[in-house]
This record gives structure tokens, C-alpha cells and sequence, in this order.
């Protein structure tokens, strides 16, 4: 397997590795601190925006748990909707982020690095339908799971998948998804 890596790749991995870390030090500190908690408390009457930002953070694997344990204290039968809609969205909003760069900075530098790779190249190259939209089925069976967000993402970024079509597709598959989550907690 020939892996060709040049200086500029090795530059854009580097600081998607980076960011990546930068983003779970991040994460860790707010959970272990509570202060998750502590900022979801301050928006007394405005719960809405509180599910928003909680759905943003139920699709990284190192914030989901933190916020699945908010959303199992918050949701009760009277504001299943108003949970179900925030989360969703907030989903959505989360994934999209991630998606974006997923697709144009992973991908994009795993392609590059394997690029003179035969079977590898051939494999980018057919990229036929099918391929695509097996692709696209495998990242939305993981969308829907409660299951952190990031491999689906990953899956749906090498089908090159444009965002006027992942935007209502993530949408769909998160309400369904949590809606089950929230029906089992609510019964």
C-alpha cells in the first residue's frame, strides 16, 4: 500500500488534529466542571434555547452522554414537543458543523494522502450511485441510533452527499431517532 503524504496534507492533518483535540479538552472540562449544567440552568424561561444548545451538543461522542442525562431530566409529557423540536434542531445544527468538516477537511486530506493508491484511487473514482447511496444508508441507520454522530458523518462525507440534501436528511432521521429516545423516557 503506497501512502503518498505531502507537506501540505501533513499540514491539514495536523491541524484537524489539533482542533480536534482542542474541541475534546474543551468538552471534558465543561463536563467534569458541570458547568453545562450550570449554563442549561440559567435560561429560566426560555427552555427552548436550552434544548437547542443541548441537541448541539448530542452529536459529539465526548458531550453526548452529558446532554442525553440532561434531556432524560428535562423532557416530561407536557414539553415532549418543545424537547423533541429543540433537540432535533440542535442536532442538526451539530452534525451540519461537524459534517462540513468532516467532508471538506478529512476527507478531503485522506483522499489526497491515498490518492496513489490503486484500489483506493479506483474506489474514489467509481463513486458510483450505488456506492453513494449505500454510503448515505449506512451514515443514516448511525444518525438515527443514539449513538454519537461522528462515524456517520464520516461515512456520509466519503458519499460526498451536498448539504441541500443532508440538512432535511439529518433532520428527518434525528426527530425519529430522538423522538423514540424521549418516548422511552417519558413512559
Amino acid at each position: 500500500m503506497k501512502i503518498k503524504i505531502s507537506l501540505e496534507n501533513f499540514k491539514h492533518l495536523l491541524i484537524d488534529f489539533f482542533i480536534v483535540t482542542f474541541v475534546i479538552v474543551v468538552c471534558v472540562l465543561l463536563v467534569s466542571t458541570n458547568l453545562e449544567e450550570k449554563i442549561l440552568s440559567n435560561f429560566k424561561g426560555r427552555e427552548f434555547w436550552a434544548y437547542l444548545i443541548g441537541g448541539i451538543f448530542s452529536v459529539n461522542f465526548v458531550t453526548a452522554v452529558p446532554a442525553y442525562t440532561f434531556f432524560h431530566k428535562a423532557v416530561t409529557p407536557d414539553n415532549f414537543s418543545t424537547v423533541l423540536l429543540g433537540l432535533a434542531l440542535g442536532s442538526v445544527i451539530g452534525d451540519t458543523l461537524i459534517f462540513n468538516f468532516i467532508k471538506f477537511r478529512i476527507v478531503e486530506s485522506i483522499i489526497k494522502a491515498f490518492k496513489e493508491n490503486k484500489t483506493f484511487a479506483k474506489l474514489i473514482k467509481t463513486r458510483n450511485q450505488v456506492t453513494r447511496l449505500i454510503l448515505i444508508f449506512v451514515g443514516s441507520v448511525i444518525i438515527m441510533s443514539p449513538f454519537p454522530d461522528e462515524l456517520a458523518l464520516l461515512i456520509m462525507g466519503f458519499s460526498r452527499i451536498k448539504n441541500l440534501y443532508f440538512i432535511p436528511i439529518s433532520l428527518i432521521l434525528n426527530l425519529l431517532g430522538n423522538y423514540i429516545f424521549l418516548s422511552a423516557v417519558v413512559s
